[in-house]
């Protein structure tokens, strides 16, 4: 604080340390943009570039990094990139574009610093990609092109704010995203930088009908359970907590089952009314506490809808809820939102919203190197896909 706020130029040697995962990348957002605003900051250094790890021959092969005296890299050491890679990449870019969401306003200008010292931004190369994302039952991920052109690249010199005009087509609002990709006067890109158009509410439409179904859903009470069924779906819910306890569908049983359970609070259960509502059949239940309230749907289409409200307490680590799913059935994800490397809550940049895919790994960052690591957080979520050994199973979201 002394140096931000004092006379001399100063050039801190760590920054931060980037020991496992999230180290160099986390916090790291707000430093650089307090550097930036300081004319006596100088830059800094993050600790260190690769993990320093030895191959012991002695344990077949293992890259050993001294527990955590060394995986404190950016990459690993065969240059394996971590989260904090794509972190840094997005931060430390010489080009800075303004937060801004796309809305139907939009006029096709965009706002960006050109955060080099010396280069014009008109050396630079600038395109743009419309987009619509592939769908979970669709082989393939990533997305399809709608159109692509590229962007005249705007007379901005070094220091210095302008704009970027782009050319949209008349249809611009039926893509999912607009992509813009800068690349430097030496043809290295520089980053890619997404802003989504439809959000995860505008696009449940293209994986369902949440309408009237012409079948029915129907519901009893069988020992202190409601079942649900509609179709080859049949949900078990317990009557008195709220709580799922067994999905089948098609014959098969789902392992998702012991929530929604709060993230971090206290519920205590109040009353139920079980109904059907249309083609639908409802389970709407009230709590005490910071879980205020829960309501399942069953739809005649065997879309299950899940609704919660709850208050979170004024400082607590997590927002959210659970439920539980066994570990040793899961083989991957499939998954639209930002990626392919999860976040923290403090290293949110360096994701791409794409449709993604990862098997499922143990990986602990710096130890091991099966990269992206599997478990952890995703932001900008708009479906995942369960792979597993019983049946695959996909969650919307109305919400980001």
């Amino acid at each position: 604080n002394e140096s931000f706020n004092g006379s001399q130029i100063f050039f801190p040697t760590e920054v931060l340390h980037g020991l496992y995962d999230g180290g160099h990348g986390a916090g790291l957002d707000d430093f650089w943009n307090l550097m930036w605003s300081k004319p006596t900051s100088a830059g800094g250094f993050l600790w260190v570039f690769s993990d320093e790890s030895i191959k012991r021959t002695d344990k077949n092969g293992i890259l050993d990094s001294d527990g955590n005296h060394a995986p404190d890299g950016i990459l690993g050491p065969y240059r394996e990139k971590e989260g904090s890679f794509y972190t840094i990449k997005e931060i430390w870019a010489p080009v800075y574009f303004e937060e801004k969401y796309i809305t139907e306003a939009f006029d096709g200008k965009l706002k960006l610093e050109n955060r080099y010292h010396y280069t014009n931004l008109n050396q630079c190369d600038i395109s743009y990609k419309l987009v619509k994302y592939r769908k979970p039952a669709e082989q393939y991920g990533s997305y399809e092109v709608l159109k692509e052109n590229d962007i005249v690249a705007p007379d901005i010199k070094a220091g210095n704010w302008g704009e970027i005009k782009l050319d949209l087509p008349a249809d611009w609002k039926e893509a999912d995203a607009l992509l813009i990709t800068i690349f430097d006067p030496h043809g290295r890109e520089i980053y890619t930088w997404d802003w989504p158009i439809r959000l995860p509410e505008d696009k449940l439409s293209d994986y369902f009908n949440k309408e009237e179904s012409s079948a029915m859903a129907q519901g009893e009470s069988i020992d202190g359970y409601l079942s649900m069924k509609a179709g080859e779906v049949e949900i078990l819910i317990e009557e008195n907590s709220g709580l799922l306890q067994k999905v089948t569908c098609s014959g098969s049983e789902v392992s998702l089952m012991g929530g929604p359970v709060l993230a971090e609070g206290n519920s205590e259960f109040v009353d139920y009314t079980a109904r059907q509502v249309g083609n639908s059949f409802v389970y709407p239940a009230e709590y005490k506490g910071n879980l205020k309230s829960v309501k399942w749907t069953l739809m005649g289409s065997g879309v299950l809808e899940l609704e919660v409200v709850y208050v979170p307490n004024n400082y607590q680590s997590f927002y959210g809820i659970n439920f539980n799913y066994p570990e040793e059935k899961l083989s991957g994800i499939k998954w639209l939102g930002n990626g392919p490397y999860r976040v923290w809550k403090n290293r949110l940049k360096g994701g791409i919203l794409n449709v993604w895919e990862k098997e499922y790994n143990n990986t602990i960052t710096g130890e091991t190197y099966n990269y992206p690591e599997f478990k952890g957080y995703h932001s900008k979520l708009y479906w995942v896909k369960f792979l597993n050994d019983e049946k695959p199973f996909t969650i919307y979201t109305s919400t980001e």
